[in-house]
């Protein structure tokens, strides 16, 4: 990386700044000490005042250095760039991915809030499918885990589940379609891991290059506060490989079109009939897309947000079916011969069923914590060694870093709004609260996606005019929007304890950026939760569940 040039090098504003101290030396006139007062003593004069630097060096940026800004566009933008194209799309629609693109860079809190969502949920919904010891229980949690990240339901004809559950002939189904899922998404791939790989070391030898300079200069690579905010795109990049989300919609309907090739359903004449082509799942897609419904639908994974409310009602209504078949073989129940048999042998007691409150607040309360988390744990230390780097002060790329993370704060906050509102409307009866729901649904929905597209142009714009010295001015410089006019002030000569202290701020803004990237992976990955494998073959289950549930 290029360091800040010395005197000697200097273009423009920078050898201008160093002469306006020299010359004015004798005089005194616009010099400060290290706090940025007006000095009566020539041996403690380091910097100089803002209004001195606009009256004789003027108020406009250095030019464009195209040797410098190709060097830093390719050392810090080009892996960023190679990271967003590792991020989680899946969705059929073009503008569906651009979105969800745009979202992951506009509120990487929104995308953190959306993975910890799934990851939560899901492990709540396998901690209620183990109270299950029925054979297909096990393929069941994997199945509704799968299908997380594309809105499905259960159809009306209420025959329907029990029959898939209570059913020995649909025990092909069940493994058909568990089969079919496992070969739908993102897997871990050669050029997904060479990305990352080159992230993170373009991160650390950047970081390097920065501590084992000196501060030569009031600008001195100032780049990295702005590119550390990319790095939180690599823990979520990470954990989404590490979940690989099934979102192709195509493939997860060509997988239950096969399944339901072997569906079977109980009937009133005490028969078992194969219904070839008839609906077991729901699966909503873009031709029956409900405007205030428009992120539920969508099969991003960044959607789940949206998505979360109905995937839990249906996932729950299955393991509670799951649950009541246990129970009814454990009380020596007969095994279903009609159709309304089967309904009653899989419909939990109302003393069983429902939500539990905690449990939902477990799950929102830790998503929320854990995308703060990571979204203010490495925009907080990006701002924290740009505020502390001489001149100390809110200046131009602090002030902006922190514009940046609170407008990514506002975008989830919206879209958040907008999933309670959503949910409201689509459970509400028909009326004028429904209607003012889904208009509020839709309005906060389209503010959150409008302020994310604007912040993911900032920060790339940002970025950019970094490296092309737009910020090397003397308003920037002096740290001009914290200080204000008057005490607007530049330090230019630095003390060894100037560079050991700088470098402090720099090697702990690091350290907390790795520490919290690791951290937010290693708290997905231990709250992960996956089924417990069957073992043996699936007779061998039946008849161990038999067993159990005779005893």
């Amino acid at each position: 990386m290029a360091n800040f040039q010395s005197p000697a090098n200097a273009t423009d504003l920078d050898s201008c700044l160093y002469n306006v101290l020299r010359q004015t030396l004798p005089a005194l006139q616009g010099v400060v000490d290290s706090q940025g007062n007006q000095v009566s003593n020539i041996t403690q004069a380091v910097g100089i005042t803002y209004q001195r630097c606009v009256t004789t060096c003027g108020s406009g940026p250095q030019p464009f250095d195209w040797h410098g800004f190709s060097k830093l566009f390719t050392a810090w933008f080009l892996p960023c760039l190679a990271l967003i194209s590792q991020l989680p799309y899946g969705a059929n629609d073009t503008l569906d991915n651009f979105e969800a693109m745009v979202l992951t860079v506009g509120s990487p809190m929104l995308a953190a809030y959306s993975l910890a969502l799934s990851v939560t949920s899901n492990r709540s919904i396998v901690k209620r499918f183990r109270r299950s010891n029925h054979p297909n229980s096990q393929m069941a949690t994997q199945i509704v885990a799968s299908l997380q990240h594309v809105s499905f339901g259960l159809p009306r004809e209420e025959h329907i589940l029990p029959s898939l559950i209570a059913l020995q002939q649909n025990d092909l189904w069940w493994r058909r379609l568990d089969d079919g899922l496992n070969s739908v998404g993102s897997r871990w791939t050669l050029a997904a891991i060479m990305s990352m790989v080159y992230v993170a070391l373009a991160y650390v030898l950047t970081w390097v290059d920065r501590i084992e300079s000196q501060l030569q200069g009031p600008n001195n690579c100032q780049w990295q506060s702005a590119a550390t905010l990319w790095i939180s795109l690599l823990p979520i990049v990470i954990c989404y490989l590490q979940l690989s989300p099934k979102s192709d919609l195509k493939r997860i309907n060509r997988a239950l079109e096969y399944a339901n090739q072997c569906f079977y359903v109980a009937t009133e004449t005490n028969q078992v009939e194969r219904r070839v082509g008839s609906r077991t799942i729901v699966l909503e897609s873009d031709s029956c897309r409900d405007t205030v419904r428009e992120d539920e639908l969508c099969t991003t994974p960044i959607c789940f947000y949206a998505r979360v409310f109905p995937w839990l009602q249906a996932a729950r209504k299955i393991a509670d079916a799951f649950d009541a078949a246990s129970q009814s073989a454990s009380n020596n129940t007969t095994p279903p011969s009609s159709r309304s048999e089967t309904i009653r042998y899989c419909t939990l007691h109302h003393d069983h069923a429902g939500t539990d409150p905690s449990d939902l607040f477990d799950i929102f309360a830790v998503s929320v914590i854990a995308a703060l988390f990571l979204q203010w744990g490495i925009t907080g230390p990006a701002i924290a060694v740009e505020y502390f780097t001489p001149t100390k002060g809110l200046d131009c790329l602090s002030g902006s870093l922190l514009l940046y993370g609170s407008a990514a704060t506002v975008v989830w906050m919206l879209c958040v709004l907008s999933s309670v509102l959503a949910r409201s409307y689509t459970t509400s009866l028909h009326g004028l609260s429904r209607k003012v729901a889904g208009w509020l649904a839709t309005i906060t929905r389209l503010l959150a996606k409008t302020l994310a597209a604007v912040n993911a142009f900032y920060i790339v714009l940002l970025s950019l005019l970094q490296f092309s010295n737009v910020y090397d001015s003397c308003y920037c410089r002096y740290s001009f929007p914290g200080f204000g006019n008057n005490k607007a002030y530049i330090k230019l000569e630095y003390s060894e304890d100037d560079n050991r202290l700088v470098n402090l701020y720099w090697i702990g803004g690091m350290i907390m950026v790795s520490l919290v990237s690791l951290l937010f992976i290693i708290a997905m990955n231990l709250l992960k939760r996956r089924p417990e494998p069957r073992v043996g073959s699936l007779e061998q289950a039946y008849e161990e569940y038999v067993m159990v549930n005779l005893r």
